[in-house]
């Protein structure tokens, strides 16, 4: 190519290849509102991808704050689309290309590599397998969550790149564990606002009524993740001390008070064994003030000791766990070996007559 006509392409290509683009990105807006606001919003944070990755990779992980507030339902399907939906591909393919010019051919190594990949096998063959069994609107649902199952992997595969020294992987827990005090307090904040959850009933969540939810709308999971990074935020304030490490006390605190308001069972427990663990080892004075302040809050709030006594009974909700287990076993018998497709057991219990539809 000569140097005119590469002058020349370098003049009008690119406001020719643009021109392009916005028409294909206005039809799709046009036609496809989701499609195309998807589209464009990929674009944008494409280029931003280009120029500050790690950056976007730092928002993918905040988003957890965000939790159910930001969903984009998907037209005839049963699912809805997330902002790592839209972050993490562009994130992974600008990442994986930037390897590629730096000549890493390789994801970086693992031990997990082996299981993570035979796990992604079983479960792909799974959809394949059972594709005549469902519409097509039930594919979507189950492919799709397979699709960000393998969008959430890539933060690991990214995260090894990222954390490459001992420091950089420490800011990167202590930015997760300020997630975690966020999520209490967006919690508080629900808590005052809106007690009663009942009114969400129709969009397929439970009627939580008087428990701390935040925007996960799930005060099981809330309290699982709470329990894992008070535990972290208890064993770095340990070993930094009561001054040194007062940031991190507030933040044990805080999110403490958060599970404990979840009144979610496997949250306490979550919390009771990594805190126990960790005390048990290092500081058996704390070890007999946690107890302590465990029985205090049993004995004194009648909600608590309601939850806590409920552990050695089969309440309702026990017994249509009980339920679900046998329900499950029976689909587990027929379908031993490949089962039943990764995400599609709700519409197999529709099949077998346990559900009504996938709402229930």
């Amino acid at each position: 190519m000569s140097m005119i006509q590469r002058h020349t392409l370098q003049r009008f290509g690119w406001p020719f290849g643009g021109a392009i683009a916005m028409l294909v990105v206005g039809w799709l807006i046009g036609s496809h509102l989701v499609i195309g606001t998807v589209a464009v919003a990929a674009i944008v944070l494409g280029i931003i991808v280009a120029l500050k990755p790690e950056a976007v990779f730092i928002v993918s992980l905040l988003t957890i704050v965000a939790g159910q507030l930001i969903r984009l339902p998907i037209a005839g399907g049963d699912s809805s689309i997330l902002p790592n939906d839209v972050i993490l591909p562009v994130l992974f393919i600008v990442w994986t290309w930037r390897r590629l010019m730096s000549r890493r051919w390789s994801l970086p190594r693992h031990s997990l590599t082996v299981p993570i990949t035979t796990v992604i096998v079983v479960m792909a063959v799974s959809l394949l397998v059972n594709v005549p069994k469902y519409a097509g609107h039930e594919l979507v649902s189950g492919a799709l969550y397979f699709f960000r199952w393998l969008e959430y992997l890539t933060i690991f595969w990214m995260g090894l790149d990222f954390f490459r020294t001992r420091e950089r992987s420490a800011s990167y827990l202590q930015l997760m564990t300020w997630t975690g005090v966020a999520l209490a307090v967006l919690g508080f904040i629900q808590l005052r606002l809106f007690p009663d959850f009942s009114f969400m009933v129709p969009q397929g969540w439970d009627p939580h009524v008087g428990r701390l939810l935040s925007t996960w709308f799930d005060p099981n999971f809330l309290g699982g993740y709470l329990a894992l990074l008070t535990t972290i935020a208890f064993t770095i304030a340990l070993s930094r001390g009561w001054w040194a490490g007062r940031w991190w006390w507030a933040a044990v605190f805080v999110m403490t008070v958060a599970i404990i308001l979840t009144f979610s069972r496997s949250g306490y427990v979550g919390l009771v064994a990594g805190v126990g663990i960790v005390t048990a080892f290092r500081s058996r004075a704390l070890l007999f003030v946690g107890l302590l302040a465990g029985i205090c809050l049993v004995l004194f709030v009648p909600r608590i000791q309601e939850r806590v006594i409920g552990v050695r009974t089969i309440d309702e909700t026990a017994q249509l766990r009980l339920v679900s287990y046998r329900n499950a076993l029976e689909v587990i018998r027929d379908h031993p070996v490949i089962g039943v497709g990764y995400n599609l057991y709700k519409y197999t219990q529709v099949q077998y007559g346990f559900l009504d539809d996938t709402k229930e």
